[in-house]
């Protein structure tokens, strides 16, 4: 049995509990979503988006009692596309009481939505000329429903939201629905696009002008990268060595390449067994802390 795996993942977005700080980020967010603010979360690709919106929807359910629904609309290319999205989302992440109420309500409007096996996306798949345009209706207006099943908020984020630009008047018809929701939803409009995402959301005459806040995600700071990497090194019995400072050197601060470079540190380092995991911790953050104080005084 294989016991020893890297612990460093950098292919793919990361769980809630493997989000590196982005505390103040999370916060923010969910500031947002409890006061009715609708946000536009934007930053170039692989600077952990997805992962802080899990985050935000896992606190946002965990503290504040709200319903998460992530919807992933990367190239997304027609309505149909979309519809099958949504349904996918609501499908995958409505639990308990909450998905029985909302299952009853979808089969009785009688238009193919489902959250079981035999949705829309089943019929189009039977008969793609199916019309979705109904079944996206309702699916958008689901958090009307969840609140009118028991007081129910919605925490709804779009992730590569930029997307929709794609097809036309989606934007349009997304606005349709959700302007009338602000008192039983929150959304997040996350893109990693940034200029795409300006032309939706600062452009005057494009519909969702001016409807979200934006939040810019930022570089990570070296001292939680340091952090998260020599604990991580520990947590699998390696040293970490002389590895660290180059690693932030060369990361800059971007996530998804520290965990690539930490991923590829970890490669051929035999595990020991530390002396003590907090003294190895600490030895190696004053060798960092130091390294910067010896760069200042030296006018690096």
């Amino acid at each position: 049995m294989i016991t020893d795996v890297n612990p460093f993942v950098y292919s793919h977005p990361v769980s809630a509990e493997d989000v590196i700080d982005r505390d103040g980020e999370t916060q923010e967010l969910l500031r947002n979503a409890v006061g009715g603010h609708f946000v536009r979360l934007y930053a170039p690709r692989k600077y952990g988006k997805t992962s802080l919106l899990k985050r935000a929807l896992r606190d946002g359910e965990a503290e504040e009692g709200l319903i998460p629904i992530l919807v992933d609309l990367y190239r997304v290319s027609s309505i149909a596309d979309v519809t099958l999205r949504l349904e996918r989302a609501y499908s995958k992440q409505l639990k308990g009481a909450v998905r029985t109420k909302i299952e009853d309500f979808l089969q009785k409007t009688g238009i193919g939505v489902s959250l079981g096996a035999y949705g829309i996306s089943a019929k189009l798949q039977l008969d793609p000329k199916v019309d979705p345009l109904p079944a996206l209706h309702a699916l958008l207006d689901l958090p009307l429903r969840l609140e009118e099943s028991g007081g129910y908020r919605a925490y709804v984020a779009l992730d590569e939201f930029q997307d929709v630009s794609k097809v036309p008047n989606l934007d349009g018809l997304i606005r349709s629905h959700i302007q009338h929701q602000a008192d039983v939803a929150s959304y997040v409009f996350a893109g990693s696009e940034p200029a795409l995402m300006r032309q939706l959301f600062e452009v005057k005459d494009r519909p969702l002008y001016g409807s979200a806040v934006p939040i810019r995600l930022q570089r990570l700071r070296n001292e939680d990268i340091a952090e998260y990497v020599a604990g991580r090194f520990e947590q699998t019995r390696r040293g970490v060595g002389e590895t660290l400072n180059p690693l932030l050197d060369a990361a800059k601060g971007h996530p998804q390449r520290a965990m690539l470079l930490a991923h590829r540190s970890t490669i051929g380092v035999k595990r020991t067994r530390p002396r003590s995991p907090s003294s190895t911790r600490s030895s190696t953050l004053s060798g960092v802390a130091s390294t910067r104080r010896s760069r200042r005084r030296c006018g690096q």
